[in-house]
């Protein structure tokens, strides 16, 4: 099992069990005023997990990945980790691209994680 963890806003780290080939996450570092992206990028296969603060660099590693398999993109429960984000920052149109040239599979499935503090490990 590969994880990659999320933090939450510095409250509760939680590791993310990573159940495609690659999965990827984006995070917002700072806040809703002040807004600072953070890509997370996934690769079970090379047991790999990469983090980047600026979208170009997390597409050029996207683009270095293995050819087919199937990637997703991992969330959290309640508000998207990508919350306050702006658009120019989301990668959903050069996913879908660089995914078609490299014949990986986007997945269908979102996966989420629980981060609220009250849950027990057991149930996230």
């Amino acid at each position: 099992m590969w994880s990659f963890g999320m933090q939450n806003k510095g409250a509760l780290e939680v590791p993310v069990e990573l159940k495609t080939d690659y999965g990827f996450m984006i995070l917002n570092d700072y806040t809703d005023q002040k807004p600072t992206p953070h890509y997370i990028l996934g690769d079970r296969r090379k047991g790999t997990v990469m983090h980047f603060k600026k979208k170009t660099d997390f597409l050029k590693a996207v683009k270095q990945l293995g050819p087919g398999g199937v990637i997703a993109i991992y969330g959290q429960c309640t508000v998207p980790t990508w919350w306050g984000l702006k658009k120019a920052d989301l990668v959903d149109d050069e996913i879908k691209e660089i995914c078609k040239d490299r014949k990986i599979k986007i997945s269908e499935e979102t996966f989420t994680r629980c981060v609220c503090p009250d849950v027990k490990d057991s149930e996230r």
